[in-house]
Order: structure tokens, then sequence, then C-alpha cells
């Protein structure tokens, strides 16, 4: 322990020694004693400091940093010796081996001195011997080297033959090249003359050989030989090789890039057609389809325009080249284009994400095409076929919501034609449409939203979201689906023969329900989830959802006009025809109301029950009297007769003087509209409804002439339509005006103008 301290010491005060003279030097007289890893330190001063400033507990704690820090550094320190002691050893050991190795090359070195000077010796003794004939050694040597050369020019036709037979095509136009320098020059001698026509008969064989496999498609090269299979259509890479090997004999740039491209061409053609062959049918999935043309012509393609572009790099030929791949491309695009719109027309609503899919591979695959041909336009090209497949789909989209619409519209036109007004309700299956329909329109849209997803590659392009979103969606399938509807409905209101009342009637209803509860809705959710920007070129692109709400209000006042007609020309039919069918000369008292008139009344009575169903009395401002407590859900109250009081009395007695007083009344009163359009409200139909009966009851008492009794006929007739049906109009001036020209015109038709009694005339409405 002793020594191993004070060695410890001795290495310590060497390795620090400079270290410390170094430090005093530098601070000089300022040394700090208590500084304990300074030079200057002084334990004693840094003790009694230590005890006059700290407390026990920090002494305490000085005291086991101390001693923690100082087995640190003992443990430092024997590790420090164990490391060199260690290397101490590796150096002795290596000084032990290295003594043994001189002694070993120390007597190599002897070796190869005795070695050298042994040939040394020999050669002395070899320039003693012919150191008179060594010019005449070195003239054999040089006639050796020529006559090896002349046998080399003597071999080499057959050596070409060879090498022609055995492929090695390469071999056999380097070995011409080298020799036919020499075989140039001394072209003259009769002896080289027949080589070189040998030789040269046998490259020409070896060039109409090439030309043979490349017109054959590229097969037979360099490692393929004579035997390989020459049939099918090329391979770039060996059409590369070839016209490599045809370059090398000769051959211009011009002619090798056109034959080179030639030959490519029916690889490419066998490709297209392969794909023209799928794109006509739904046999093969389409993500196969894109993956065929793909993998394989676009790859094909790839490597036939990297290799023409190594091989040929003359602007004449990459013009050739560009115009070769425009042709290409141009077909190609045609036959994608029309698969996928096949896809898109065929597939149904199940394969969205399959075309999506497809879309999403082909795009990708074209823009990294697009990096090696910047000619072209690929990308923007791609895209467009893209964008006529996703804007096919929602072209198909939209067929199927027409299709859609015609059925709904076939349904209910069954369903109303066979259940009646009496057994359906009507809102019940204007609701059921309304939502069927909107349903159907928000399906649609979501599914074409799998165009728009995060991780296809065009989803974003701006181009393809005005083409796709802004035209195809908002505009073509939404507007155009939502003004077809509203168009298909009123087309309905010009049919021949007239559809069902009840449906014009409902539909009228529906447009307006629709305008004012889906049609916004369905504009807002399809700018919502298709990102349609509010931008004055995407305003100027779609229809305003104003004037598709304006061409929703036509239609539904259409509708309502053509249910008026078709409802009033059907009472309007049944007057027409019991006026036509009576003799009104010769008929005899009335006893009663005709029955057709009773009808007339129960049928307007049906009329005002399903109109009341789906509308509502009209706005303020369409009055008149009768307004909207004329109306009850009781049939009963409907049919309830008007009470007449003694002026009204007066106006149904068809005497001369009571005549001259309705005509003087007719002359100096307003014009009353009888065949104005109608209202959306329950009394404005109703009314267009007794207007249109009540005129065709005019005009048909206009055409007939009447005896007494038909005369009074008609008064008992119209005294009773009178008493009933006030309480279907809205002005019941309109009612009392038509019956009063129609019991005018009879009077005037009459060649026996005698009324009945009042008395009598409400005996007989009361009894009926």
């Amino acid at each position: 322990e002793p020594d191993r301290s004070s060695r410890n010491s001795r290495l310590r005060s060497f390795y620090q020694q400079g270290q410390v003279e170094s430090d005093a030097a530098s601070v000089g007289l300022n040394v700090d004693p208590c500084d304990i890893d300074g030079a200057g330190f002084d334990p004693e001063v840094y003790l009694s400091k230590l005890l006059q400033e700290q407390p026990l507990t920090s002494l305490m704690a000085k005291e086991q940093q101390m001693v923690d820090q100082i087995r640190q550094l003992d443990s430092d320190m024997q590790t420090l010796v164990y490391d060199n002691y260690s290397k101490f050893i590796s150096a002795t050991d290596t000084i032990r081996k290295m003594k043994s190795d001189f002694h070993r090359m120390e007597q190599e070195m002897n070796n190869l001195a005795e070695s050298v000077s042994a040939m040394s010796q020999q050669a002395a003794d070899v320039r003693q011997h012919v150191g008179g004939k060594r010019a005449e050694l070195k003239r054999l040597a040089g006639v050796s080297a020529l006559l090896h050369k002349l046998q080399y020019l003597l071999d080499l036709p057959a050596r070409l033959t060879e090498l022609r037979r055995e492929g090695a095509h390469q071999q056999a136009i380097r070995a011409w090249q080298q020799a036919d320098r020499v075989l140039s020059r001394y072209a003259d001698l009769p002896s080289f003359r027949p080589i070189r026509a040998d030789c040269l008969a046998i490259m020409a064989e070896l060039r109409a050989q090439l030309w043979q496999r490349f017109n054959e498609g590229g097969s037979g090269t360099e490692s393929g030989g004579e035997g390989s299979s020459g049939g099918g259509a090329p391979d770039a890479r060996q059409l590369a090789e070839l016209v490599d090997l045809l370059g090398q004999l000769g051959e211009s740039e011009a002619d090798l890039s056109a034959a080179f491209l030639r030959q490519a061409d029916p690889r490419m053609q066998r490709l297209l057609g392969d794909l023209e062959a799928q794109a006509g049918s739904l046999q093969d999935d389409v993500l196969q389809f894109v993956d065929q043309g793909c993998n394989h012509l676009v790859s094909e393609l790839c490597i036939l325009i990297a290799v023409f572009g190594d091989i040929f790099p003359s602007p004449e030929s990459r013009a050739k080249l560009e115009a070769y791949h425009e042709s290409v491309m141009r077909s190609y695009l045609a036959i994608v284009s029309k698969r996928f719109c096949l896809e898109a027309r065929e597939s149904g609503g199940t394969g969205d994400s399959l075309l999506v899919r497809a879309c999403d591979r082909f795009h990708r695959k074209l823009q990294a095409m697009h990096r090696l041909v910047t000619e072209g336009e690929l990308s923007v090209r791609a895209l467009a076929v893209v964008c006529d497949a996703a804007a096919e789909r929602a072209g198909a989209v939209r067929a199927q919501l027409d299709l859609r619409l015609t059925a709904a519209l076939s349904g209910l036109r069954s369903q109303l034609a066979t259940a009646g007004a009496r057994s359906v309700s009507l809102p019940q299956l204007m609701a059921g449409l309304l939502t069927e329909l909107v349903d159907a329109v928000k399906a649609a849209l979501a599914g074409l939203q799998a165009f728009l997803a995060t991780d296809v590659s065009f989803s974003l392009k701006p181009a393809f979201r005005e083409r796709f979103c802004v035209r195809a969606v908002r505009q073509e399938l939404l507007a155009g689906f939502l003004n077809h509807q509203a168009t298909q409905c009123a087309r309905l209101a010009q049919l021949s023969p007239t559809p069902p009342p009840l449906l014009l009637l409902l539909l009228s209803r529906y447009c307006l329900d629709f305008r004012n509860s889906s049609l916004h809705y369905l504009c807002t959710l399809a700018d919502e989830q298709f990102l349609v920007p509010e931008s004055p070129q995407a305003e100027a692109l779609v229809t305003p959802v104003s004037e598709l709400s304006a061409v929703y209000s036509d239609s539904a006042a259409e509708l309502l006009q053509a249910y008026v007609c078709a409802s009033g020309g059907t009472l309007a039919g049944m007057l027409r025809k019991s006026v036509d069918a009576r003799d009104w000369l010769q008929g005899i008292e009335p006893r009663s109301v005709r029955a057709v008139v009773k009808r007339v009344v129960e049928d307007l009575a049906g009329i005002d029950a399903s109109v009341s169903s789906l509308y509502d009395e009209a706005p303020s401002g369409g009055g008149g009297r009768g307004g909207g407590d004329r109306s009850s859900d009781s049939s009963a109250s409907r049919l309830a007769r008007r009470p007449l009081t003694a002026a009204s009395r007066s106006q149904w007695s068809a005497t001369p003087s009571t005549l001259g007083n309705s005509l003087l009344h007719r002359l100096f009163s307003d014009k009353v509209d009888l065949l104005g359009p109608a209202e959306f409200g329950r009394a404005s139909v109703v009314s267009g409804v007794v207007r249109l009966a009540l005129k065709t009851l005019l005009e048909c008492v206009r055409l007939k002439t009447f005896g007494r009794y038909g005369l009074q006929q008609v008064q008992v007739d119209c005294h009773y339509l009178h008493a009933f049906l006030w309480r279907y109009v809205s002005d019941d001036s309109v009612v009392h005006f038509l019956l009063e020209e129609i019991l005018a015109s009879a009077a005037h038709r009459c060649i026996d103008p005698v009324s009945m009694e009042q008395s009598v005339v409400e005996l007989i409405v009361e009894r009926d």
C-alpha cells in the first residue's frame, strides 16, 4: 500500500505539474486559499472559515459531501490505473511479437537478397551470350507478331461466321470494326482484297439477320441466339439492343428511330386492342381494367420513351417520339374514358367506391408518367377523363332520379285512379311523395361524395371541383332534376286525355310544399356537401334558388288551374248532356229538381272536401262575401240551404217586369271575371269550378228554345243551385250573376215566358 500510494502521487504530480504552474502563472498573486479546486488552496484557512461561518448541520452535510467526492475520486483513480495497466500489458505483448516478427523478416530479406543476386548473375550471363544477336531477335519478334496479325486476318471470315452462328453479334461487330481499319488501308493489295470481300459479305448477312429479327419484333438478340422465337409483339429493351447493333453497323439514326417506333407499334396496338375489348363490357372489374392498362400499356410506353430518349437524342427523333406518344395516349385516354363512362352508367349505386378507386389509380399513374413526359399535359388530360367519368356518374344518378320520379308519379296516378277520393288521404299521399323524392335526392348526393374523399388524389383539384361539384352535381343533377320535376308535374296538366283531377290537385300542393320546405334545404345541402364556392363564377354557372322557386310556383299554379278546368269540365259535361237530352218545348210542369242538378251539387261537395284537405282558405286580400266561415267539416252543413229573403224571392220570379229590371241591373252592374286564374286557397279553387260549370250551363241554355214549363224547370234548378252553391264560393255575387244570366237567357228564348210562383218553387226545392 505505501508503494502504491507513492506511485499514485508521483503520477499525479507528473500529470498536474504543468497545469498547476500555468494556473499559478495566470492568476499571479490573486490566489484564493479557500478554493478547494484551486492551486493555492489552504486546508487550515478553509476549515477555520467553515467553522466560523457554517452551523453544525451545514458542516455535517459538507463533510458527507466531501466524503462522497473523495470516494468518487478514489474510484476514478482506480479505474484509471486499471485501464493504464491493461494498456501497458497490451503494449508489452505487441513489442514481444514485433521482436519475433523482425527475426523472421530478417531471414526472408536475406533470402530475397540471395535470389536477386542469382537473378543478376543469370541476366549477366544472358547478356554475355546473346549480346551480339539482340537486333536479330528483335526483328524476328516483330516478324512473329506480324505473322500473328496476318493469321488473325486470314482467320477473320471464319471467326465472324462462327460468332454470327453462335449469336454473339456484339463480339462479331467489335472484331470487324477492329480489323476493318487494317483491311481498308490495304484494300488495294491482292492478298487482302478477298479477305475484306468475305468479311463484308458476312457482315451484310449479319446486318440482314439483325434487320430480320428487328422486323420480327426484337427476338433472337445476342442472349437469345438464332434459335429464339421471333413471334409476338416487340419488347422495348430488345429493340434497343437491335438498334444499338444496327447503329454500330452504320445505319442512320433517322431510319433506326422510325423503324424503332414502327416495330414497337404492334405491341402497343395489341395492348390497346385488349383494353378496347374490355372497355365495352362490365365482365371484368374496372380496377383490373385500370391495372392492366397502367401495368402493361403505360409501363411499356414509359420504357419505350426512356429507351428511345437514350438511344436517339436528336431533336428530329424526339419530335417523332412525341407524335407517336400523342397518338397512343389519345387512343388510350379514349378507351379509358369509354370504360369509365360505361361503369358510371351501368354499375349502379354499389359501384361508386370502386369507380372512384379506379379513377384515383388511373390519375396517380398518369401523374407519375407526366414527370417523365412533360409534353402533352398528361396530368390535365387524365384529370379531364376523371371529370368526364364523375360527370357521367352524376348524369346516371340524375337519370335514376328521373326514373324514380316517373315511377312515383305513375304509382300515384294508378292509386288515385283505382282508390278514388273517398278512400285515400290526400295529405298522406302528398307527404309520402315528398318524403320519398327528398330522400332519393339526399341519397344520390351522399353517394356521389365518394369522389370527394380526402385520400383521392384529384378531389382537391380546382378544375375537378368546378366540373364535378359545380356543373355536374349542383347544376346538372340537382338543379336539373328539380327543374325537371316541376316541369314534369306541370306537363301532366297538358296531357290529353287529362289525368285524374285529384292527381293534378295533389301535385299542385306538392309543388307548393316542395318550394316552401325542401327546395332551399336541398340546394343548401348540396352547397355544403360539395363545397360549392360562393364566387361570381360559380353563381354564373348554377341556377339560383329564386329562379327554381319561381318555376315551382308557376307549375303549382298551372296544375291548380288544370284541376279547376278538369273538375269544372266534368260538371259542365254533365250539365251539357242533360240540357241537350231534354225537350224544353214539350215538357210537363216541373214537380222536382232535375237529378243532374242534384248530382252536380253532390259532386261539388266532394270536390270541396278534396280541396279542403290540401288547401286552406286563400290569403287575406282575396275576400268577397262568403269567406272562410262558409266551409265546414260536415258534408251535411255543406248541403245546407241558404234562407231566402223577400228581396231574393223577387229575383227568381221570371215575369216580364222582373226580366226587364234584371236587364237594367246587368247593364249598370260591375263586370264579373268569370274565368280568372285560381288562387292557392279552397274558396278560390271551388269558385273556379262553380263558375266554369255555370258558364257552360249558360251557354247551353242560350242554344235552346224553351216552352213555359221548360222555363219553369230552369227557374227551379237555378233556385236549387242558388240555395246550395253559396257555401262553396268566395264571392256569391258571381253565382248570383250567372244564375240570373241563365234564367234571363231561358226567358228570352222562351215562347211563353210565364214563371212559376215563388212559393211553389220554394216548396219544390225544400222537398227535394
